[in-house]
């Protein structure tokens, strides 16, 4: 039997689709809520730089859309305050690829300034753990979040 070209390409194509299932492909993208619990095991607020000035987080959230974006913001209380107001928060915006249940949030493009590394994770039914290897200039940390909404 011959094949045509066209009839080849698709046939490819129909192959390589069937492999692998949704949670491995990079191109896996999702809408979901995190909030954060906790970080490296203590729960919040929690004291994550006790150089002066210190720092606290106090709450934080993730999100992840169905675009491919992340958006995960840190409300922290520095003391003593160096800045008016002492509260502030941190907000680090960027993209999310998941590989099984492993989840790498950051940039992936070429980097052309001072570059944060990109936090890697595990995901699991309710939680997601990021490691920070540099947040607000000390690491590295882990952030616990804890599923809040999700969506196929």
């Amino acid at each position: 039997m011959r094949l045509h070209g066209s009839t080849t390409a698709l046939l490819v194509m129909l192959a390589l689709s069937a492999c692998g299932n949704d949670a491995t492909r990079p191109g896996l993208r999702v809408t979901r809520s995190y909030v954060l619990e906790s970080i490296d095991g203590q729960t919040l607020p929690t004291n994550f730089e006790a150089a002066s000035p210190s720092l606290t987080a106090l709450s934080g959230t993730l999100s992840l859309d169905s675009t491919g974006s992340s958006t995960a913001t840190t409300h922290v209380h520095q003391t003593p305050s160096n800045f008016d107001p002492s509260d502030f928060d941190t907000v680090l915006r960027g993209e999310y690829r998941f590989r099984g249940d492993s989840i790498e949030i950051g940039f992936f493009g070429t980097c052309r300034d001072l570059c944060v590394p990109n936090r890697l994770g595990v995901v699991s039914d309710s939680t997601l753990v990021l490691e920070y290897l540099i947040f607000m200039g000390s690491g590295p940390h882990s952030f616990l979040y804890r599923l809040v909404s999700s969506q196929p």
